[in-house]
């Protein structure tokens, strides 16, 4: 069967229920749509219409508009990227890295010297407590705000006025093919660049870039 054109909608990080590997990730009893559920009245007309809620039992349901069914993913690890290899039909046996106790020192160093920046920052964080905390640091020696968040990525914020959107661009660019080596196999690399004064700094979303690993094969 082939089509012209496939629209896929994503709705990161909400799941039906967990895996098999769900232990391995500290994952036991996942459920992030029941869980909204049975908390909330959700008014989702549009995705019930198509089954949206039918993932939780799947229990068949002749009223609904669509087909509606769960997957269980078989790539290694637990990432963004490996799930979206997989949607688009690409199988990866080999984990991506993640870095949550923060990066090595060959990593930090490598990027120090691609970019000709000192580094600080070096944690886990998925919000934007790390600009402001390091924010102000930041501007005031030029330096790059290095984190992760637990997926297999590495982040760089700087102030666009210190670093220009432009020039973070091409530091990621640097920062992504130095990390393409087997050993450290960073799944995306991606430009943070942020505004605003201290206590009030924010992130620039439309000036996040994502620079992921390319796909092996084709996919879909």
């Amino acid at each position: 069967m082939k089509f012209k054109r496939i629209f896929l909608m994503v709705l990161d990080s909400l799941g039906v229920g967990e895996t098999k590997d769900a232990a391995n990730f500290s994952d036991n009893g996942a459920n992030t749509l029941g869980h909204i559920n049975e908390q909330c009245d959700l008014f989702i007309p549009n995705l019930k219409k198509i089954g949206f809620l039918d993932t939780l039992n799947m229990n068949e349901n002749n009223e609904v508009e669509a087909y509606y069914t769960i997957a269980s993913p078989i790539n290694a690890g637990k990432d963004t990227l490996n799930g979206h290899y997989e949607m688009m039909g690409i199988k990866n046996d080999v984990a991506f890295q993640t870095f949550n106790e923060g990066f090595t020192y060959d990593i930090l160093n490598g990027v120090e010297q691609v970019t000709g920046r000192r580094v600080i920052g070096n944690k886990c964080c998925n919000n934007d407590s790390i600009i402001q905390e390091l924010g102000e640091r930041q501007v005031s020696y030029g330096s790059l705000i290095i984190y992760t968040s637990a997926d297999s990525d590495l982040q760089i914020a700087a102030h666009e006025e210190c670093i220009p959107i432009s020039t973070l661009y091409q530091y990621c660019e640097r920062i992504r093919s130095l990390t393409l080596r087997e050993d450290w196999r960073i799944g995306r690399i991606i430009a943070r660049p942020f505004t605003g004064t201290p206590g009030k700094y924010k992130f620039i979303q439309s000036g996040r870039k994502d620079y992921a690993v390319k796909p092996p094969k084709t996919s879909v």
